[in-house]
């Protein structure tokens, strides 16, 4: 496994590359997506907030898979790669009216800029392409949760919407 992770480092172009945490902090663990031009990357960890509660910071995530894209999904993630390159995100959208659920952080780097930002029982047109090309490749039960009609639904009963 250590041999294949070096291999994917070492395809990297370093490009573009995203980093999606879905987190679970009912449930205190989280599933990382590292997604360059050749390969996306699933780990598991312990939720931060767990980190942070229990002093365990050294430990390492735990690689469940590393999937190779093949030529179709790398011009699929060079066209997701050029939309959030030109859309200005914020840094943190979320329905303040749900305590738990889903939290989503997105990190995207570029050889010259950075950008990131959270969704926290939201719903974010911007992210759904990312989020189906993620979800059509991982295996369903890595699959990240992301209903528009329920996350619309319960946003239009709160005044607390943050963007």
């Amino acid at each position: 496994m250590l041999f294949l992770i070096q291999q994917v480092k070492a395809q990297q172009s370093g490009k573009f590359e995203c980093t999606v945490l879905s987190e679970d902090i009912f449930n205190n663990r989280a599933v990382v997506y590292c997604i360059t031009d050749k390969a996306i990357i699933i780990k598991y960890k312990l939720s931060y907030f767990f980190y942070i509660n229990n002093k365990k910071k050294n430990e390492k995530d735990i690689i469940i898979s590393i999937i190779n894209l093949d030529s179709s999904q790398k011009k699929t993630f060079e066209k997701i790669d050029t939309t959030i390159c030109q859309d200005p995100l914020e840094s943190y959208y979320a329905n303040a009216c749900i305590i738990d659920g889903m939290v989503l952080h997105f990190n995207f780097r570029w050889n010259d800029k950075k950008k990131s930002t959270t969704i926290r029982n939201y719903y974010l047109n911007q992210m759904k392409p990312l989020i189906d090309f993620i979800n059509q490749i991982v295996p369903k039960k890595y699959e990240i949760f992301y209903n528009k009609k329920r996350l619309q639904k319960e946003m239009k009963g709160c005044s607390y919407i943050i963007n």
